[in-house]
């Protein structure tokens, strides 16, 4: 056998690399499976996955710490290096960046870069014969994120919600965010087919100055992560075309800037801290005393919306109706996330009471008939589960679409409470379709069946046996649904058919009082689509979510052990968002599962009974 010496160098194993796996596997040097939104790997070896997000890696300014061999880099050597610049050479370029014109080009001066605005950009331009103008808006993978005017600009596809990085903290002088991006998805770039997006950001341009001169950095903290994140939870399909984004920012920041007292716009500012913050609270790894801080934040943010709504309420501008509604939709939603259940009735009839007593004629602008079609859903949705209580759906459609009669419907046949209790505005500004998944026809159906069990009203057989025609002429599992993107079509429909088996299942059991033994077929219809929706979601790193009341309605009747798992696996999904209500809403489920299993009379055991005797009264949107 030859000595060792004199044998050849030993030639390295070539060895696969990817670079998808999540942090801890790669710092532990081990394959990664790459499931989101936490690898099995790392959850069999009982370890914390710190998830997949773009991590910076910078190198000393003495060379003296090199990056490892297998790291991918993704900035030039110069880049990387970490320039350090004097005071004068600082003052010097910002002194030559205010003197010089930028251009449609733009100009650069160590270490800064100056583009050309929106405005600039309309009288140069791009040579480009397919210009994309979200282009310039896209954040980078990586770095941080300041809160300048053109960061909050940037209208971001979705954030992974589980990584405390995406949100970073608040710089205690300038506001910064430390702010991560996940892998891109169609759904991501699906923005750049947003109507509203452009209209949007020249809305804000000249807002954002002053915005950032009057906020504190807490503020522009919370402010950023409802634009980036928490307003991506408040609609159920990813549809570009965000109301609270594209219609509750605008108004939210035509507060500042100004000298009038503009306390509707200013009440709906306070709403979305508070949302925000409240959110905030609730992830995952956000420590203790973080998420007290956030908990502080959102109460001073919440009495500060609530202050500045009374004074609101009290006049009549028709320009603040709009802010003044939508900041009663996001007090009311708070309580979905903080998990309390307390005060979402008084704010949705004293809601509807204000709005009884004004003019409906501003609902006739479009974005104003956004804000009052999610308060309408509010409605319907949160007070589903009353049975027989003061509730008067016609009263409310009347005030705010036909006030040429004032007969009440409580002893009218069923067909004439379901023309009372349509959705009578303009068809083409019906937005609930294409945010939430409800079509028209059912959304009206699902109103009806309400006011009909509400006021107790008994209706013939025929008339159930029309009522029932009509809810199978609504059924959405053959239509189309124009969208921006193939994935959000496809989420529209599922979301669609799912609702439609809930309106189903919500008229046999509470005006045929069918057994649920006989509703089973129907039951795992609905569940096909809601795991549809969570897979979905997951290929498509979609961060939304869905309304409660068609899991809570399907859910609630579903009587095989096979049944009841997969719907487990479906509240489960939903619970890693953070939202207490879904938690509370599984809890409710879980008991009505009990109570059956132990009854006699299975079918006598009713969901909103349920909830009631367990002193939960969760809203279901």
């Amino acid at each position: 056998m030859p000595p060792a010496a004199a044998a050849g160098p030993r030639l390295p194993v070539p060895r696969s690399k990817t670079y998808v796996g999540c942090w801890t596997c790669r710092g532990r040097h081990v394959k990664c499976d790459a499931v989101r939104p936490s690898c099995q790997r790392c959850a069999k070896s009982k370890l914390r996955c710190e998830g997949y997000g773009i991590r910076l890696s910078w190198i000393r300014h003495d060379g003296s710490h090199k990056p490892p061999r297998q790291t991918r880099l993704r900035f030039s050597e110069q880049d990387m290096s970490n320039p350090v610049f004097s005071p004068e050479q600082i003052d010097s370029a910002l002194e030559y960046l205010d003197t010089v014109d930028c251009g449609p080009d733009g100009v650069e001066a160590a270490p800064f870069a100056v583009f050309a605005s929106n405005r600039a950009l309309a009288e140069h331009p791009d040579p480009d014969p397919d210009p994309d103008p979200d282009r310039q808006h896209v954040p980078p993978d990586h770095g941080l994120l300041p809160l300048s005017p053109e960061t909050l600009l940037v209208w971001p596809g979705t954030l992974e919600i589980e990584d405390e990085e995406a949100y970073g903290e608040a710089d205690e002088d300038v506001g910064y965010l430390e702010a991560t991006s996940p892998a891109s998805s169609d759904l991501v770039h699906s923005h750049k087919h947003s109507i509203s997006m452009m209209a949007t950001q020249q809305r804000l341009a000249p807002l954002l100055q002053p915005f950032i001169a009057s906020s504190s950095p807490e503020e522009r903290q919370l402010f950023h992560f409802w634009v980036t994140s928490a307003s991506a939870l408040m609609i159920a399909t990813g549809h570009p075309d965000n109301p609270f984004r594209h219609v509750y920012v605008p108004l939210a920041m035509a507060a500042v800037g100004t000298d009038r007292n503009l306390v509707g716009h200013r009440s709906l500012l306070h709403g979305i801290y508070a949302w925000a913050a409240s959110s905030l609270a609730r992830l995952q790894h956000v420590d203790a005393e973080g998420a007290k801080r956030y908990h502080e934040l959102a109460a001073k943010h919440y009495q500060s919306c609530l202050s500045c709504l009374r004074q609101s309420l009290l006049l009549d501008d028709a320009e603040q109706h709009a802010p003044t509604l939508g900041a009663i939709v996001l007090i009311t939603t708070m309580e979905m996330v903080t998990g309390t259940s307390s005060h979402w009735r008084m704010h949705l009839r004293g809601g509807r009471t204000w709005l009884n007593g004004i003019a409906p004629t501003w609902q006739q602008v479009g974005d104003n008939q956004i804000v009052y079609q999610t308060f309408r859903g509010l409605e319907i949705l949160g007070f589903s589960h009353d049975q027989n209580k003061q509730l008067d759906h016609s009263r409310q459609q009347s005030q705010s679409s036909d006030t040429s009669t004032s007969t009440s419907t409580t002893d009218l046949p069923i067909r004439l409470a379901l023309e009372a209790n349509f959705y009578k505005g303009d068809a083409s500004l019906y937005q609930m379709e294409k945010l939430f998944g409800i079509t028209k026809p059912v959304f009206d159906t699902i109103s009806t069946i309400n006011h009909l069990t509400q006021v107790g009203y008994t209706p013939t057989q025929k008339e159930l046996d029309d009522l029932e025609s009509l809810i199978l002429m609504a059924n959405p599992c053959t239509l189309r649904f124009p969208s921006p993107t193939e994935e959000i079509e496809r989420l529209i429909r599922h979301h669609a058919c799912a609702f439609y088996f809930a309106c189903v299942i919500h008229y046999k059991r509470l005006l045929q009082h069918e057994s649920p033994a006989n509703l089973q077929y129907i039951v795992e219809y609905g569940l096909v689509h809601f795991e549809a929706i969570a897979n979905t979601e997951i290929e498509t790193e979609l961060i939304a979510s869905g309304l409660l009341w068609p899991l809570f309605v399907a859910a609630s009747e579903a009587e095989t052990t096979d049944l009841r798992r997969r719907f487990i696996e479906v509240f489960a999904s939903r619970e890693r968002l953070g939202i207490a209500a879904t938690s509370q809403t599984r809890r409710v489920v879980q008991e009505i599962w009990r109570r059956r299993d132990r009854s006699s009379h299975p079918s006598k055991v009713y969901r909103h009974k349920v909830m009631e005797e367990m002193g939960l009264d969760v809203l279901l949107a």
